[in-house]
């Protein structure tokens, strides 16, 4: 979920946007392992 701290500089939400955009791609890139889960 992407959202702003009220009182964020225009930088810090351009650091912000830079990793969500990077982190979506690369949650949503085929390659990307996916965590193993236990059945137990």
């Amino acid at each position: 979920m992407q959202g702003y701290d009220g009182d964020w500089t225009d930088g810090q939400r351009g650091v912000y946007d830079e990793c969500y955009r990077a982190g979506t791609d690369w949650a949503g890139d085929p390659r990307t392992p996916r965590p193993r889960t236990s059945s137990r």
